[in-house]
């Protein structure tokens, strides 16, 4: 499962564009499912914490945990922390360096990441690009990559060589 977020309330976030033409997109590939995720508003963030659930997609109510990938539409600079927001509520450990095999990979696109700086260190994946084809080409060989049973760290190994991938855990420091 492809879980794709807008780091807002569902009533901002549906009505996003982006969102809904990869939704529909990733929905058309065979043995890939893509489920929608909003922000959770204060209300259900407490819910969540008082019934100890993750925050789970929208049409399943699968907990982000439990997904294969999650990924984010980061259109402009007040959704960074909501990004957070969401994988904290989701169970997913916030930085990359504290993810581990059975977490899901997190990819980041959207306008935003012309710099990705700010989010980097909670990035899997950051697509520097414009496009649903190469978004779908990326999904579409993550999920046949686990297929196959690569590991995570064989996987970003082999998107940093796609045009548009940024994988801030391979990137050279300064």
């Amino acid at each position: 499962v492809f879980g794709i977020c807008y780091p807002d309330l569902y009533e901002i976030g549906m009505s996003n564009g982006g969102v809904k033409i990869i939704y529909e997109s990733l929905n058309t590939l065979d043995n890939i499912s893509c489920e929608r995720v909003f922000c959770p508003a204060p209300d259900m963030t407490d819910e969540l914490y008082n019934r100890k659930m993750k925050l789970f997609t929208l049409e399943n109510r699968i907990p982000l945990s439990e997904i294969d990938m999650l990924g984010f539409n980061y259109s402009h600079e007040l959704l960074a922390t909501n990004i957070l927001h969401v994988l904290k509520t989701g169970g997913i450990p916030l930085l990359s360096a504290e993810r581990g095999e059975d977490h899901p990979l997190v990819m980041i696109g959207g306008e935003c990441t012309s710099n990705p700086g700010p989010v980097a260190p909670f990035a899997d994946i950051i697509f520097i690009s414009e496009g649903d084809d190469s978004v779908r080409k990326i999904v579409s060989d993550v999920f046949s990559m686990k297929k196959q049973g690569k590991k995570r760290g064989e996987i970003l190994e082999i998107l940093q060589t796609f045009e548009g991938c940024f994988i801030p855990s391979l990137a050279r420091k300064y």
